[in-house]
């Protein structure tokens, strides 16, 4: 369906339940949260508070705000990646592209600055951003109106609040699935739970594990680096290299090679860092920040200013050790145990103990992949079948528990006796249908 907006645009990639009533081109004005601190606000977080403020959804929004940058067809495609940090607010193209759009839809600039992208020139993409959002229990338990996700949060090297010196955890729901929301009745902001509705995650009632003065110092260097980037400052190659020499330089007493290995890093690995050859993570950039007892905004500033905290001893750079491939040999050994085994692996498992993807496997060993396929759905089945009769004799022995004391029985009571999540064509609630069925009968 084509829409027609007040500014003559013709938008026609968006869903058919979308209103016709449409925001102008300039959209609200509103101001990103604490950009020059560590508390900075993600672009995710300002899409949600500027949709709330137009009262559409951010998806819908998005679409709008993209409509005079993208093409139609890359939109769709555009808007399925936005749900992950790394991608909503992180360094990769798609933030940048949207924050763009954001800034000139507003006309406030800021908005360029909700995001990770100065860094993508000088440090790696890879391992940067979570897979998950993640938030502080605590600052999220403020008020609806103050709350604001962090850029913070999106980075994976960061595991506790600074602010509150507590860990972070991940933004998933704690209640049961009975309480989701429709979709009509989602109200996303940030700081609420976008499946229960929960305001400041209380369907997660654990309390905020303290965290370590490790995970604390980090976090601090880090924020003190997105209190530099979200106030404009724009990092460079020739400055981080400056940064990366004299740290060295100072770790390592005027060689560069022992300061390196000092902080776990390799010779040859360090130096292409050092000439701009290679971007470097930011696990490194820490690693050696903390062995050298500098500040990591420092070294991106091209300094090596002493850090004004307490010095927690060395970080050392754990890199992610690299898959060996497997003969042979002993990927057909691995394939032969598993079709044999008594609890059958999927395919999937499978693949990952033989370090190769489904789709190569299955094109060398189709016939043991179709085995372990097969063994694996009987197992499955099997286990599913001893779940319903076990289900069946729980539902059965509290119905019986009801009928002694001469009660009614309604689902209510075999839930309370039973304490199983009875959810809708789920195995306890088909359980008490079909004995409450066979009770009727028999009545009647």
């Amino acid at each position: 369906m084509t829409y027609q907006s007040s500014a003559d645009e013709e938008v026609d990639f968006l869903p058919d339940y979308v209103s016709t009533i449409v925001p102008a081109k300039p959209f609200f004005k509103l101001l990103p949260r604490d950009l020059g601190r560590s508390t900075a606000e993600s672009l995710q977080s300002y899409v949600r508070r500027l949709a709330d403020a137009h009262c559409i959804s951010p998806y819908v929004l998005s679409a709008f705000a993209l409509s005079s940058t993208a093409s139609p067809g890359a939109v769709p495609d555009i808007l399925a990646r936005l749900r992950t940090p790394s991608m909503g607010s992180g360094a990769s193209n798609t933030a940048s592209m949207l924050s763009e759009a954001f800034a000139d839809r507003t006309g406030e600039p800021s908005v360029l600055l909700t995001t990770l992208a100065p860094l993508s020139e000088v440090i790696s993409n890879h391992g940067l951003h979570r897979k998950r959002p993640a938030h502080c229990p605590v600052c999220v338990s403020v008020s609806l109106t103050d709350a604001h996700e962090q850029l913070l949060w999106t980075i994976l090297a960061v595991a506790a609040c600074p602010v509150h010196k507590v860990c972070l955890v991940d933004s998933v729901c704690g209640s049961p699935g009975t309480d989701k929301l429709h979709e009509t009745r989602k109200l996303v902001l940030p700081g609420v739970c976008n499946r229960c509705g929960s305001i400041g995650f209380k369907c997660k009632p654990s309390k905020p594990a303290n965290a370590s003065a490790h995970q604390v110092w980090i976090a601090d260097q880090v924020g003190s680096l997105i209190s530099l980037i979200s106030g404009g400052f724009e990092p460079n190659k020739t400055l981080l290299s400056a940064g990366l020499t004299r740290t060295a330089n100072l770790l390592g007493k005027g060689n560069l090679s022992r300061g390196a290995l000092a902080a776990g890093l390799r010779k040859g690995q360090f130096s292409d860092w050092r000439n701009g050859k290679v971007r470097p993570p930011l696990a490194a950039l820490i690693a050696l920040a903390s062995s050298a007892n500098v500040s990591l905004k420092s070294i991106f500033e091209g300094e090596a200013q002493p850090n004004e905290a307490d010095s927690i001893g060395s970080i050392l750079y754990a890199p992610r050790i690299r898959r060996v491939r497997q003969s042979q040999r002993s990927v057909e050994r691995l394939i032969r145990i598993a079709v044999s085994a008594e609890a059958p692996p999927s395919v999937a498992e499978v693949a990952r103990s033989v370090m190769m993807d489904r789709k190569t496997l299955q094109q060398r060993y189709p016939r043991q992949v179709a085995q372990i396929q097969k063994n694996y759905l009987d197992r499955l089945a099997a286990d599913k079948l001893e779940r319903r009769r076990l289900a069946h004799e729980e539902v059965s022995k509290a119905m019986t528990l009801i009928s002694s004391r001469n009660e009614r029985i309604t689902l209510r009571r075999v839930r309370e006796i039973v304490r199983r999540p009875f959810m809708h064509r789920g195995i306890y609630y088909d359980a008490y249908m079909t004995l409450r069925r066979q009770v009727d009968s028999n009545l009647g």
